[in-house]
């Protein structure tokens, strides 16, 4: 059986950083809501979904959500996490006249030895939004409202100005620009479309 956590960066330990999380509704079913008329609709665990995401650092003091977005079937979230990242997201950490410095992201340590495989699990990134689903799940059978989540995550380590600024971007426009979205199982299949996720998380970067 291949390795689950075979996919995450060796070379970080996701205990800090500034990361861009997507977390997807178990087959992708619109649990959380519809888009009509260019709004998202939430559902009842939709607004649970909203509330748990707005109470994450009264949780974990460390993290600090820059920004988020609940759409039909998943959410995507920018996320600090770590003391050393404890800014927020209009801190001059991140301004564009401070951004060749890269504050506040991250780069590989390509001259470093790789840490022990599989502990992502146990790092802090993965205990919180382990703690997002858990609450939203015990919230959704306690009103007996049928949900579920995919097992997994993504999360892309945001590691430079341009990656932040595009991945803002994106989630500013996201219900905006549903119909192109990958998510919609109805998504308009353009590749000038805009603000689309990319294939690979990584040509945030460029």
């Amino acid at each position: 059986m291949a390795d689950r956590h075979q996919f995450r960066a060796e070379w970080h330990d996701y205990n800090e950083g500034i990361f861009f999380i997507t977390v997807c509704c178990d087959q992708k079913i619109h649990y959380f809501g519809e888009i009509r008329g260019g709004k998202m609709i939430p559902t009842d665990i939709g607004h649970i979904m909203k509330s748990t995401i707005d109470e994450v650092t009264d949780h974990f003091p460390e993290a600090e959500v820059w920004n988020s977005v609940v759409m039909p079937n998943h959410i995507h979230l920018v996320i600090s996490v770590g003391t050393r990242h404890g800014a927020s997201a209009s801190s001059p950490i991140l301004s564009t006249s401070q951004s060749q410095n890269n504050y506040g992201c991250l780069k590989s340590k390509r001259h470093e030895p790789s840490e022990a495989k599989n502990f992502h699990h146990n790092s802090r990134l993965a205990v919180i939004v382990g703690q997002i689903k858990s609450t939203v799940t015990r919230a959704a059978r306690k009103q007996n409202i049928e949900f579920g989540w995919q097992e997994r995550f993504h999360e892309h380590i945001i590691r430079s100005q341009h990656a932040y600024a595009n991945i803002m971007h994106y989630i500013d426009a996201n219900v905006e620009n549903w119909c192109y979205d990958r998510f919609n199982p109805n998504h308009i299949d353009n590749a000038d479309a805009p603000w689309r996720v990319p294939t690979n998380c990584n040509d945030y970067e460029s």
